[in-house]
């Protein structure tokens, strides 16, 4: 108890009297190293040595967003017209007792908003910066993965939403920091998914009377629990194409699911392929630019478009540190992507309508996605991913929802809009 307490006032005094020391350290000159070295215009940024470790994000990107993963943790939404999802309840006028039948009826396309939550958050990250690299830092970085995805009708009944999945698990990203190695980039995670058909899919018409308790929709008859827990492993390469904008990524991976009430465990249970062509502006004279208040209106937006990229505003110093560690992204990126999901295939064996029994079928379900997208980039001074972005979706499949994959295809247009950190 006695050391304890000993301890406890030794903190006590360093608390009391670090504000003392930081006073008398401010009131001392400054050294040539603790000042910000403004470096011109042109020069060559200095090599940042391993920075050691550091909690939360750093700014740093170890393995970068996959752009065309339709299921990977991420902020956005997408509109989209397409077939509705069989067994769905469309929107009738004055439904009655009987009306059932007509609920059911195909009644032409249908309005879809596919919007996911989420993100892949740094905890603890060891990283290092090639000072030519716009894109990526080296190193390795643990995160935790939190993701929600939802599906939802607006021409069914009550704007049904027609399945939510989610996720919760970690993941590991790693990039060697040998020179040439870099281009290489890993990502191990381990999660949990619970997926869930939507209560307005799953329930009969016998809801749209009031009249009468749910009963079981016709078209499913055997709604399973097809939640599990999965292990993704994604490789993935970065291709510069010397000093131009434009630059190039493949990338791969296979998942393994365990403890599913459906029967595709067997590895791999899921696989994917994929590549991006990114055209990617650099950062120039964005923080140091002056236009003149009287100068043109369209002058003084692009500046401030510009400026505001980088985080720094108009009433800040200019010379960032940031600026001078690494070649900065500019404002503005164009991406066009494309990935191949395959999910392994299942049948229902059991009687119709009857148990959810199943059994492992031959092949996989196949999933397309190709964005074209345009990135405003944010706060380039001090992230290598920050962004928000529009894009033009084409999709066509099998639905990559959960459960969902074994009912219905996907054929459409999408616009979306995503963030990124």
């Amino acid at each position: 108890m006695r050391s304890i307490l000993r301890t406890l006032l030794l903190v006590l005094v360093c608390l009391r009297t670090a504000p003392a020391l930081a006073q008398a350290e401010a009131a001392l000159p400054s050294s040539p190293q603790s000042t910000t070295e403004v470096v011109p215009p042109g020069s060559p940024p200095a090599q940042q040595p391993f920075s050691g470790w550091e909690f939360g994000a750093t700014g740093e990107t170890i393995f970068e967003h996959t752009r065309a993963g339709l299921r990977d943790p991420h902020f956005g939404m997408r509109l989209y017209r397409d077939q509705a999802v069989p067994g769905t309840l469309n929107t009738i006028a004055n439904p009655v007792p009987g009306s059932d039948a007509l609920a059911a009826e195909p009644n032409g396309q249908h309005t879809f908003w596919d919007v996911s939550f989420g993100e892949s958050m740094p905890v603890f990250t060891w990283f290092n910066v090639n000072p030519q690299r716009a894109r990526y830092a080296r190193g390795f970085q643990f995160n935790l993965d939190a993701g929600a995805f939802m599906l939802l009708d607006f021409g069914s009944q009550s704007a049904g939403v027609i399945d939510t999945d989610f996720r919760v698990g970690g993941s590991f990203d790693f990039r060697p920091w040998w020179d040439g190695w870099e281009h290489l980039s890993l990502k191990v995670g381990f999660f949990h998914e619970s997926t869930h058909l939507g209560d307005e899919y799953v329930l009969s018409a016998a809801t749209i009377q009031g009249v009468a308790p749910p009963t079981a929709n016709a078209t499913l008859p055997y709604r399973a629990n097809p939640s599990y827990e999965g292990l993704p492993v994604t490789l993935s390469v970065d291709i510069p194409f010397g000093e131009s904008h434009v630059s190039a990524r493949v990338y791969g991976g296979a998942e393994a699911y365990f403890w599913s009430a459906l029967p595709n465990g067997t590895y791999p249970s899921e696989w994917r392929v994929g590549g991006e062509l990114r055209w990617t502006s650099f950062d120039g004279e964005n923080v140091n630019r002056v236009v003149p208040d009287d100068a043109p209106l369209a002058d003084r937006l692009e500046a401030n478009v510009l400026r505001r990229s980088t985080g720094v505003h108009r009433d800040q110093v200019t010379a960032v540190r940031a600026n001078h560690v690494r070649r900065r992204r500019g404002a503005f990126t164009v991406e066009g992507a494309y990935e191949l999901l395959a999910k392994r295939r299942y049948d229902h064996v059991g009687i119709e309508p009857g148990g959810a029994v199943f059994a492992s079928a031959d092949g996989f379900w196949y999933v397309q996605h190709a964005t074209v997208l345009g990135l405003y980039n944010l706060d380039t001074e001090r992230s290598s991913s920050n962004a928000v972005g529009l894009s033009l979706d084409w999709i066509r499949g099998r639905s990559p929802f959960g459960q969902l994959t074994e009912y219905t295809h996907v054929d459409a247009l999408a616009l979306g809009v995503s963030y990124y950190w």
